[in-house]
């Protein structure tokens, strides 16, 4: 890979090379990436994921739901130095786009 290239690594997708939905990755200090990603094709919503930087099988961490007044999808997620404190954006079922 050049210089200000980067990998794609599909997940949770139907067909190769293209998500369904990706909303975001960060990695922790501590080896873990925390990614957010559609649940299933073609789910729009989005829910919080966490797999070892080595391999493994993803963990949800924050599932995402369609009730009203619930949290409908999670983007951005960004993890703080120490890898004890995750940031993300989330959206309410109902709130507009």
């Amino acid at each position: 890979m050049a210089d200000g290239e980067f990998e794609a690594i599909v997940l949770n997708s139907q067909v190769p090379g293209t998500f369904s939905t990706f909303s975001g990755v960060t990695w922790a200090d501590d080896g873990t990436i925390v990614y957010a990603a559609a649940a299933a094709f073609p789910s729009q919503r989005v829910a919080l994921y966490q797999v070892e930087a080595s391999g493994g099988e993803p963990e949800l961490l924050a599932e995402a739901d369609s009730l009203p007044g619930s949290l409908a999808s999670y983007a951005q997620p960004h993890m703080l130095p120490g890898s004890e404190t995750l940031l993300f954006h989330a959206r309410r079922s109902g709130d507009p786009g």
